[in-house]
């Protein structure tokens, strides 16, 4: 084993033993790098098969595909995926961000609560987000979040894929031919097309070299592989996703898409062809009647000129110019109502809220909570003075309860909901 291989394992587990170097010494490299990743998959990711043993849709326990150098990365995230993934955008949640440029927003989004996402090379990573939202879906909140810098976003298997309209158009149909192709073909494969791995990157990323190295470690190669402009990336992390599925959420944001031989041991790169119309079926918003989604399809029918719709059930087959296509989804996304969500009665907000280097009042900062709890601002006497100075708080992803202690910190002030008030006092 290299001395380097050696350090990449022990900076991801210092418990994973060293192999003796008299049995490596002489090992193709591949082989090392291959015996150091089964060590450490055995190591670490017990949890990620119990997800993909709960996920019927994968095929093979996941393991972790360390592309370049990893020393210097963070620990792998243990993403939520499968169903679960489905009942986390359940979940009401609600933010407050400025200030904060999108890619480093996306990346702490993404790691505190374990939800897979990639950024398209073609959005600006270093726009400014400024967002505040309260009571949405997970989907909402990155509709929004994507179509305020000029992006649309879709899901494709475990992944939020935030890119320009003609990314996110072509990008969900070409997986599902991926996956089809894949299936019929599995037999005649002898590259693991199927295989599920998770990746993570060095901070820094040649695209080119990351598909070099993709194909030398799954064992094929790429024809044309110069189509690819050298290119400098940040680095990324993706959840447990078929090979295939992943190399194609690479290669999109190039405009292009890969032909596979008949054996699957080569691919040669082609370009994506972006259609200008799409059919796609959605689901009934949940805590939607039946009767007002017939008025949303009609609505969204009359004023999107192109749309032919057709409900089936708690479904609708939506088919049309492409980008009205994707209008329509976006409105069924913000009509989708999370559970749990509350109005008054007590019962305690499972919201979480997000506030990057936010200096105000203690005052100002509880009054913007308060409104998007929908409550009243109700403030004692002996409190004023201290909510009149100003801090500057850097919160992600914590609770009510946790956001109003950060506030009122080295204060002897306490906060408490009371029905339709936000209470603070001594």
């Amino acid at each position: 084993m290299t001395a380097a291989s050696e350090h990449i394992a022990h900076a991801i587990h210092p418990r994973l033993p060293s192999l003796p170097k008299l049995a490596t010494e002489r090992m193709p490299r591949v082989v090392v790098v291959t015996s150091v990743l089964l060590a450490i998959v055995a190591t670490i990711l017990t949890d990620a098969r119990l997800e993909a043993q709960l996920d019927a849709q994968q095929d093979d326990p996941p393991s972790v595909e360390l592309l370049d150098s990893v020393a210097t990365y963070p620990k792998p995230t243990k993403f939520i995926t499968g169903r679960r993934l489905d009942l986390e955008n359940e979940k009401p949640i609600s933010v407050t961000w400025s200030e904060i440029d999108l890619r480093t927003r996306l990346l702490r989004f993404s790691r505190s609560r374990k939800i897979g996402l990639f950024l398209d090379r073609n959005i600006d990573s270093q726009s400014n987000v400024r967002l505040s939202m309260n009571d949405v879906t997970t989907d909402a909140l990155l509709w929004r979040l994507a179509s305020e810098n000029g992006a649309s976003i879709c899901r494709v298997g475990n992944v939020y894929y935030l890119g320009p309209s003609d990314s996110v158009i072509v990008l969900p149909q070409r997986i599902d031919e991926l996956k089809k192709e894949t299936s019929t073909n599995r037999k005649n494969y002898k590259t693991s097309w199927h295989r599920t791995v998770s990746t993570i990157t060095e901070p820094l990323v040649n695209p080119k070299e990351l598909l070099n190295q993709m194909a030398q470690t799954h064992q094929f190669t790429i024809v044309n592989l110069e189509q690819i402009p050298d290119d400098l990336w940040q680095g990324f992390e993706l959840p447990p996703l078929p090979l295939a599925e992943k190399l194609q959420i690479i290669l999109t944001g190039f405009g292009k898409t890969f032909h596979r031989s008949s054996d699957g041991q080569s691919i040669t790169l082609i370009d994506l062809e972006i259609p200008t119309t799409l059919s796609r079926r959605m689901s009934l918003p949940s805590g939607m009647a039946a009767t007002e989604f017939d008025n949303l399809i009609k609505r969204c029918a009359d004023q999107l000129d192109s749309l032919s719709t057709k409900r089936v059930g708690k479904r609708v087959d939506v088919s049309g110019d492409a980008n009205e296509v994707l209008m329509f989804e976006s409105r069924l996304v913000f009509q989708k109502k999370p559970k749990g969500v509350t109005s008054g009665n007590g019962k305690k907000s499972k919201d979480v809220f997000s506030l990057n280097q936010v200096t105000a009042s203690r005052k100002a900062i509880l009054n913007s909570v308060a409104s998007q709890l929908s409550k009243q601002l109700e403030i004692a006497p002996s409190a004023v003075d201290l909510l009149n100075q100003r801090i500057t708080i850097d919160v992600q992803d914590v609770t009510i309860d946790q956001l109003i202690k950060e506030v009122l910190r080295d204060t002897e002030l306490v906060g408490q909901i009371e029905g339709e008030r936000l209470r603070i006092g001594k």
